[in-house]
């Protein structure tokens, strides 16, 4: 009997802390504990479906109306992810040029080098976007990154280097640095049958503490101010370590005038590789309202703490 209220108080715990999270993740715009929460809303969501199924089999009705309550708010977040976005010339999309750009977080402490390599060769992108580039991955990636003919990079010892390595030609690729976040972002220019596309590729602060959560709030709101430079037919992609549940990455698409490139397929979460329940996306493709996105797909786990992203896209106009 013991361990049975044992393991009824620990339930209810769960449900109680599930609902105040769910609740609590709608005000990360006002500090980093909110922030936190608003990451997991899948996991409430399949946290409170077994509450759902408990409940019915207990005939508990007033709890069970809390918990279907609760799973449809973290439901109506979720679901726009598998909700395809409308395309203009929708019809025309077939003779479009495809763009294929590859993301990957290395992991300064990744030590499978091989099987980047192998992916990537596998994979080979018009452009190739890497984060936490260290001397060392530098490297090890020479005889891969010899393919693309335009590039720039800034190495660094900690995780903060990125990379753009392009096989389309592109004379303005330049590093960007924000106010008070001293960590580099890559901006590009590349005209796609005679279009204008802008590249950008980040890889922001872990809001790990207040400060950090500061400084990723700051550098999101730069780059998002610096909108009116970059052509209309926009690309962003990176490390933005935070969800699109979060105030942050809202207010980015909508400063940017972007839309996140998993719309319709799904949540393709990216991180971390171990602990399979707790997996969130903040390895991210956002794009301006004319780019079509063909294919979007997380790779394999080649050693990171993070999976690859995969893009096709295609300009509309």
């Amino acid at each position: 009997m013991k361990i049975i209220r044992i393991i009824l108080n620990l339930l209810r715990v769960l449900f109680v802390v599930s609902i105040v999270f769910s609740l609590a993740g709608f005000l990360s715009k006002y500090g980093l504990y909110f922030d936190w929460a608003a990451h997991f809303r899948m996991q409430y969501f399949v946290i409170q479906l077994v509450f759902i199924c408990l409940f019915i089999i207990l005939k508990h009705w007033k709890g069970l109306f809390l918990a279907v309550l609760i799973a449809g708010i973290n439901l109506t977040q979720i679901l726009p992810l598998y909700i395809p976005p409308s395309y203009p010339n929708f019809q025309e999309r077939k003779n479009i040029n495809k763009i294929s750009i590859l993301s990957i977080n290395l992991c300064v402490d990744n030590k499978k080098h091989s099987k980047t390599i192998e992916y990537i060769k596998s994979i080979n992108p018009d452009i190739l976007l890497l984060t936490e580039i260290n001397e060392s991955w530098y490297k090890t990636l020479s005889s891969v990154l010899n393919q693309f003919a335009y590039n720039k990079y800034v190495v660094r010892n900690d995780c903060f280097g990125v990379g753009m390595f392009s096989k389309l030609p592109s004379n303005d690729i330049n590093i960007k640095y924000c106010a008070d976040v001293h960590f580099p972002t890559i901006v590009a220019k590349f005209d796609i049958d005679t279009k204008p596309l802008t590249l950008i590729v980040i890889h922001t602060l872990p809001p790990s503490n207040k400060n950090q959560y500061c400084l990723r709030n700051k550098h999101l709101e730069c780059i998002g101010s610096m909108r009116s430079h970059f052509a209309g037919n926009l690309v962003l992609m990176g490390d933005l370590n935070t969800t699109s549940w979060s105030f942050s990455f809202k207010n980015l698409l909508r400063r940017m005038n972007l839309y996140d490139s998993r719309r319709g397929f799904g949540l393709q979460n990216s991180w971390p590789t171990v602990f399979s329940f707790f997996k969130i996306a903040i390895d991210h493709c956002l794009v301006s309202k004319d780019i079509i996105v063909f294919e979007r797909k997380i790779g394999p786990n080649i050693g990171s703490d993070h999976y690859p992203i995969y893009v096709q896209l295609g300009l509309v106009k």
